[in-house]
C-alpha cells in the first residue's frame, strides 16, 4: 500500500523499534527470561488490562532481573541477533542523508552491546539500565512531561512524540515496528512497515503499511518510494 500521506521526499527520517524489529529474537523478553526472578509476564497482563501504566510495568519486571553488566553483556554476544540486512540498511541510510534513530521500551545496555557486535553505530532513544551488583534499576530519560496519549498511558520511551517531534519539524517519518509499543508511532507516522502485533493492529484498523521480515525488503522498498 502507498504511504497514507503525500509530503516531500527531500526530508526523511527512519525511527525503528528493537526487539523483535531490528533483532530475531525479542531480546528483552530473551534476558527476562533468563535472569528475571519472578514471573515477569504478570506486570505485561496487567498493563494489558490498563491496571498499571507501561512504565510501571517496565519498571516492576526490569527491577526483578538479577544479573550484573558483563552477563548481560555476555548474553548479547551469544544469543542475539540482528535481522538480515541491517548493518547494510544503516549503511544504506547514512549513504543517502537519511537519519536513523532506534526508539525503543526495552535496555540502553542490550542495544549498545548488540550494536557494537555487529559494528554499527546509530543513534538510540530507549530505557537506562543502573547497575549495583547484581542488583538492577531501571530510568527513563525518554518520555517528555507531556506524552502525546490521549488515555493517559505513560510511557517508558515516548515513541510517538519523537514522531510528533519530527513530523513538527518537517520530516517524512519512516517507523519500523512489531508490536504494541509501536501501535501509536506507526498510525502517526509517514510511511510504515510493520510485523506480529503491528501488522495486525493496522489492518484491522484499515491502517496503511508494508509487511516486512528483514532489512533487506525494507531498502528496497524505501528505495522505491523516496526514489533513492
Amino acid at each position: 500500500m502507498p504511504p497514507k500521506k503525500c509530503k516531500p521526499m527531500d526530508k526523511v527520517y527512519v525511527l525503528s523499534d528493537f526487539d523483535g524489529t531490528i533483532t530475531v529474537e525479542d531480546a528483552a523478553v530473551a534476558l527476562l527470561n533468563e535472569y528475571c526472578s519472578v514471573d515477569w509476564y504478570k506486570y505485561v497482563r496487567l498493563w494489558e488490562r490498563h491496571d498499571m501504566s507501561l512504565r510501571q510495568s517496565l519498571k516492576q519486571m526490569y527491577e526483578h532481573i538479577v544479573v550484573t553488566k558483563p552477563q548481560v553483556e555476555d548474553f548479547v554476544q551469544k544469543n542475539v541477533r540482528v535481522r538480515k540486512g541491517f548493518p547494510e540498511f544503516i549503511d544504506w541510510c547514512g549513504k543517502n542523508h537519511i537519519p536513523f534513530t532506534i526508539v525503543s521500551e526495552g535496555l540502553d545496555v542490550v542495544i549498545k552491546a548488540t550494536l557494537a557486535k555487529y559494528q554499527v553505530k546509530t543513534e538510540v532513544r530507549t530505557n537506562r539500565m543502573l547497575f549495583n551488583g547484581n542488583k538492577v534499576t531501571i530510568e527513563f530519560p525518554e518520555t517528555p512531561p507531556l506524552c502525546h496519549h490521549d488515555d493517559n498511558e505513560i510511557c517508558g520511551t515516548c515513541k510517538s512524540s519523537h514522531v510528533k517531534n519530527l513530523q513538527d519539524e518537517g520530516w517524512t517519518v519512516v517507523y519500523i515496528g512489531d508490536g504494541k509499543t509501536d501501535v501509536r508511532p506507526g498510525k502517526m507516522a509517514d510511511i510504515v512497515f510493520g510485523r506480529r502485533a503491528l501488522a495486525r493492529t493496522l489492518t484491522e484498523q484499515c491502517h496503511y503499511f508494508f509487511p516486512f521480515e528483514n532489512f533487506v525488503t525494507i531498502k528496497e522498498r524505501l528505495g522505491t518510494i523516496i526514489g533513492r
